[in-house]
């Protein structure tokens, strides 16, 4: 699964985004059983758990 977010977001505090995603990322595995990664992209950086 890819969630593409805009640049602005790396404004925010880095640990704070980075807890978010990974809190959104457990929540979509709950939600879809087979999922295995979740793929953040924010402007031009990707994050991938």
């Amino acid at each position: 699964m890819v969630i593409e977010y805009g640049q602005s977001l790396l404004e925010a505090d880095p640990q704070v985004l980075e807890d978010t995603m990974r809190e959104a990322a457990d929540r979509a595995r709950d939600a879809i059983p087979d999922l295995e990664d979740v793929e953040f992209r924010v402007g031009d950086r990707t994050f991938t758990y």
